[in-house]
């Protein structure tokens, strides 16, 4: 007879932790009292409750191991541990920086403050300053950055040949 699971009043939880790397939620189910569809020969289940990933295990003992390292299976856990994350002052300099040759059309296509808060969103999905400015203004902004820096160095070379 299989022992029946529930924690925190969920059925088929056997634990739940937040991780110390990731600061994700993660979770340990038995997959079938917790009405979850695993793959063939899977009973338990590990489930980063952050990001809606689950993986399904043949042994609690495999499962456990996977909880603790929820980096190596979960996608949104894996970007939170790739790379140090920059403070928000770092970010916000370099999302500054990126949109320097646009502060015109940052008023222009709306509420600053609502820029404000979409790279706040970015910044916390591990989104470089450059690809949120991108996400938020789109392809064109990118070409006319583009444009303008080859400009500004073609502008620096020519100074460079005159006498």
């Amino acid at each position: 007879m299989t022992k029946a699971y529930s924690h925190l009043g969920l059925a088929g939880l056997v634990m739940r932790r937040r991780n110390h790397r990731t600061s994700s939620r993660v979770s340990l189910y038995h997959g079938a009292q917790a009405g979850l569809d695993l793959s063939e020969g899977c009973t338990w289940a590990t489930v980063c409750e952050d990001h809606g990933v689950i993986l399904g295990h043949q042994s609690i003992r495999l499962a456990r191991t996977s909880l603790s390292r929820p980096d190596d299976w979960c996608e949104g856990c894996s970007k939170l541990t790739q790379a140090p994350k920059e403070s928000w002052e770092q970010y916000l300099a370099s999302a500054q920086k990126a949109v320097s040759s646009l502060e015109l059309n940052l008023l222009e296509e709306g509420d600053p403050l609502d820029v404000l808060d979409a790279l706040k969103q970015f910044q916390a999905e591990g989104l470089s300053a450059e690809d949120a400015i991108q996400e938020i203004f789109g392809e064109d902004f990118a070409r006319a950055e583009h444009d303008q820096q080859l400009e500004i160095e073609s502008l620096e070379y020519a100074d460079e040949d005159d006498p």
